[in-house]
């Protein structure tokens, strides 16, 4: 505990608990499908989260509600009029205790995409391999499953100067830049990125053939994201919309071009400039897969995009839980992440 920082007040902490409650309660509302907030929504839950006298300034809360408030405001439509759509490929990269959901997130993958799926791709550390194709092994997908190891994909020497700088987030780090360099060499028309922790549970057209694509809208603003993407491809620092959204489709063609415009040239000259320009003193300093495409496509390209709502719940993980049941219980979402770090909170 720092001695010099101020010790928070009875009031103080019963104050922050009556705003995160009402956030909570104002996000997984608004979150489901057919729930678009109004004014008066976001009025009164400004009022009940209104800082006390001793807290005046601090408006966080009132600024993460207004976020909330607008991206649950987007369209909710995720079909096509294209009676073509192309076909897109999935990429997963998982590890450790996420290898066992793998099950569920593959078949909420495949069962809810509209555009044909051409094949299928995990990529994970050699540690979980046999435990990873034992577990695809006792199930049948209609597209092969290809598994990749990770010191297949990206060389040791990148592998180490992931490990020296960013020490404790090596693996999220890590799970990026696999992202990355699998989508950057890759033909298909689409990449339908996938969080392994992340179900999802409606159909989506996510590409059509025309080049157009769904992109999700996230309630979740990060500032170190925004202030690294603003020294590497010049965004804003505090961008209208937000993306990262555990499940994202990515076209090769234009991440290349991304790449290319805003001379990252490669995923090993990406890491020297993470190493460079990230913050040091942030522990989540970056989104270089998720959020830097989507800001870089919406400024490149923004007739392209056909902006969506998440509407994604987080749950805790439960051993009896399978797809089936988590498309009846949250059959009002369009995706169930189960975060690893929520068991911890509980």
């Amino acid at each position: 505990m720092n001695p010099l920082k101020p010790k928070k007040s009875r009031l103080q902490i019963l104050q922050r608990l009556k705003e995160r409650r009402a956030y909570l309660e104002f996000s997984r509302k608004y979150g489901q499908i057919g729930f678009n907030p109004g004014y008066f929504q976001l009025i009164k839950v400004l009022v009940l989260t209104f800082p006390k006298k001793s807290d005046f300034f601090n408006f966080h809360t009132h600024k993460a509600i207004v976020r909330e408030w607008r991206a649950n405001r987007f369209p909710e439509d995720l079909g096509s009029s294209d009676q073509s759509l192309p076909t897109i490929e999935i990429l997963i990269v998982a590890a450790g205790k996420d290898i066992e959901l793998l099950p569920d997130v593959l078949k909420g993958a495949i069962a809810n995409s509209l555009n044909p799926i051409s094949g299928i791709t995990l990529i994970i550390p050699v540690v979980d391999k046999k435990q990873c194709e034992k577990i695809i092994q006792a199930e049948t997908y209609p597209s092969e499953i290809k598994v990749v190891l990770e010191d297949d994909l990206l060389d040791e020497a990148i592998r180490n100067k992931i490990k020296l700088r960013f020490n404790k987030r090596y693996g999220w780090v890590l799970q990026q830049l696999l992202s990355v360099e699998f989508i950057l060499n890759s033909k298909a028309a689409g990449v339908l990125l996938l969080d392994a922790d992340t179900v999802l549970l409606r159909k989506v057209a996510w590409l059509d053939s025309k080049g157009n694509q769904k992109l999700l809208v996230g309630p979740a603003y990060h500032r170190p994201y925004h202030k690294l993407l603003n020294k590497l491809i010049n965004t804003d620092a505090e961008p209208k919309t937000t993306h990262v959204t555990h499940h994202m489709l990515l076209q090769p063609i234009y991440l290349r071009d991304i790449f290319q415009k805003f001379k990252l040239v490669d995923t090993r000259n990406l890491l020297d400039l993470l190493v460079e320009n990230a913050d040091q003193n942030e522990e989540s300093a970056l989104s270089v897969d998720f959020e830097l495409y989507a800001q870089a496509i919406l400024r490149l390209y923004p007739q392209k995009v056909e902006l969506r709502k998440f509407s994604n719940i987080s749950v805790t993980r439960s051993k009896s839980t399978n797809f089936a049941s988590l498309k009846k219980e949250y059959s009002d979402f369009n995706s169930v992440s189960m975060h690893s770090y929520l068991e911890s909170e509980m």
